[in-house]
């Protein structure tokens, strides 16, 4: 039986069930090879058909995360090129091989049997999004965090060492003991606001 009626009589599942699958696949493509991008093409041409504005679509590819990196709309295509040859059983072996045949374009979508649509909303889209941008903040202050407290470590362990050899007791002298002080109150005043 053909790959497309196989797929025309399962179940749709929604874009935003296939995002974490697509995600594995692409990884996985990138750790095997061909074969996984062939799988990742052909769930994201399960979600395009649900998600029929163009808007949304790119907006749900730029929500697409591999790694802390975003798959491009372009990477996308390639992937769904790939994805309509081996609907086709057309064998093609790469994204490059697929991409100069002309049978394997993009097709208008089409959408899904009476009953089975599972057409991705806006809202769900910016729920998502809402959700990578907090996750994405929330991972920023972390790293914040810890850059911060690393840098109160470096200038505390910096004024104790110059502090042993510029001390007065040690042969230096106290202008430069001095000016030591400041420049470690400024460098922790500046590593404090560092939140």
């Amino acid at each position: 039986m053909n790959a497309m009626a196989e797929r025309s009589k399962q179940i749709a599942r929604s874009p935003k069930m296939l995002k974490p699958l697509i995600e594995q696949q692409v990884r996985l493509g990138y750790q095997a090879g061909t074969m996984f991008f062939k799988q990742a093409g052909l769930m994201l041409l399960e979600a395009r058909e649900s998600i029929t504005a163009p808007q949304l679509w790119s907006r749900y590819v730029l929500s697409l995360r591999v790694d802390d990196h975003p798959i491009t709309t372009h990477q996308a295509k390639a992937w769904m090129r790939l994805g309509r040859s081996e609907q086709l059983g057309l064998g093609h072996r790469g994204v490059e091989d697929a991409k100069r045949d002309p049978r394997t374009r993009s097709q208008a979508p089409t959408g899904r049997p009476f009953g089975t649509s599972t057409r991705a909303t806006s809202r769900e889209l910016d729920e998502e999004t809402q959700e990578n941008k907090e996750k994405r903040h929330r991972e920023f202050r972390e790293h914040r965090r810890a850059e911060r407290a690393e840098m109160l470590l470096l200038v505390a362990a910096g004024y104790k060492q110059l502090a042993l050899k510029r001390h007065p007791d040690k042969g230096g002298s106290s202008e430069a003991m001095h000016l030591l002080r400041e420049a470690r109150d400024i460098l922790m005043k500046y590593a404090e606001a560092w939140s």
